[in-house]
């Protein structure tokens, strides 16, 4: 998950009430009930959404229960092998967007809905963790799509995992990237991490006007949030085992293995360790890495869209971060891949080895050198397979 910078301006809530609904531009509450549209096919109401973004695909939104909206976009090529991916924490569907290039080569259709509380999903302050899995399985039956493989980043570990745990028919593999740990398997905990929790659960109010402030410092300086994710934004980045090659736009296509996806020329060094490292491997060799300036527009836009309508979001998954996870890892049945920076001071490296020890049938892959955000883009060609195994 990120961590949203502890000295941005909380003074500034972009004019935003503390009952977390945003005006839009218009002076226009966009937290408003979704009308239920009688006309619309079976039992749920759908609508094709334009956006103002031409690098953004169409948007999908569902009315879900006549009162309440979710919402997805589809990257890559509509006929292609379903993927669902599951954002960060804060985040939304267009972080998908990094994953275009990737799925559009090999022909995988990527599904990236925006959680309840973020982008233009309607909030659900007092969902759990399954509540919101479900998610999955409501765009999964709105995209026609019996089974998908899973791909999450950071903040959206709990919900990739316990949608794995809920549907074991309907999912296939799951890649969680520089993924969020439940807290009883965190060693150590980054004090901002502690902080934002903290928040959450004692002063949400506090919380909502920090991501304000946030999204105010979006806007002016995208590089700042970038930060949020990364050590450094510029691109002097080299792992430390084996080369790297730079550039988001050449993509190696990925090879099927018995359970998991791996870049054609990624070299992958088995090593021996006692029981709790047990199935880790290290990612060296010529993973492509993007550069972070051409990663940026993308994560900051992911970002603004996040809490452009609501910032419950963020609340309720922050407290959801402290307070556990509503699931028993032992039921997660599907191959569960673990990709992880060793230099990821988000979330430190030391818990997704005690989660893959945890997890039934999973493995972790060190990406050598990498910070969060690094991660994420040196997984890129990795995880989006060319054939679903």
């Amino acid at each position: 998950m990120s961590t949203i910078s502890a000295d941005a301006d909380v003074s500034d809530d972009n004019g935003a009430p503390d009952d977390d609904t945003v005006p839009n531009d218009n002076g226009v509450s966009t937290n408003a009930d979704v009308p239920n549209n009688p006309d619309a096919p079976n039992d749920t109401d759908v609508s094709h959404d334009g956006t103002t973004d031409a690098d953004e695909p169409q948007v999908v939104t569902l009315d879900t229960d006549g009162s309440r909206q979710v919402a997805y976009a589809e990257y890559g090529t509509a006929t292609g092998d379903p993927v669902v991916f599951l954002h960060g924490t804060p985040g939304s569907r267009r972080l998908g967007a990094l994953f275009e290039t990737a799925a559009r080569r090999a022909d995988v259709r990527l599904l990236a809905p925006d959680r309840p509380g973020y982008g233009l999903s309607s909030p659900r302050p007092d969902r759990t963790v399954r509540d919101t899995a479900a998610v999955v399985e409501t765009v999964l039956e709105d995209g026609g799509v019996d089974t998908a493989d899973l791909l999450a980043f950071s903040g959206g570990s709990p919900y990739a995992l316990t949608a794995a745990a809920q549907f074991p028919d309907r999912v296939g593999t799951v890649d969680v990237v520089a993924g969020a740990v439940p807290p009883s398997l965190r060693t150590t905990t980054p004090f901002v991490q502690r902080l934002l929790g903290r928040l959450a659960r004692t002063a949400p109010w506090l919380l909502r006007r920090l991501v304000g402030g946030q999204a105010w410092l979006a806007d002016r300086s995208p590089e700042a949030v970038v930060a949020q994710y990364t050590d450094t934004v510029d691109d002097e980045f080299t792992p430390d085992a084996g080369p790297s090659v730079f550039g988001l736009r050449a993509v190696d296509e990925s090879d099927g293995e018995s359970h998991t996806r791996t870049a054609k020329r990624t070299e992958v060094e088995s090593r021996p360790g006692p029981p709790e490292t047990a199935g880790v491997e290290r990612a060296t060799g010529s993973v492509r890495v993007s550069r972070v300036t051409d990663a940026t527009p993308t994560v900051a836009a992911d970002f603004r869209e996040a809490v452009a309508t609501s910032r419950q979001g963020v609340v309720t998954e922050f407290r959801h971060a402290v307070t556990g996870w509503d699931v028993s890892l032992a039921a997660v049945d599907a191959p569960v891949t673990l990709w992880h920076g060793d230099r990821d001071g988000n979330v430190p490296i030391d818990g997704p080895r005690q989660l893959a020890a945890r997890l039934p049938n999973a493995r972790l892959r060190v990406v050598e050198g990498a910070d969060h955000l690094r991660t994420l883009l040196a997984a890129v060609p990795a995880v989006v397979p060319t054939s679903t195994a």
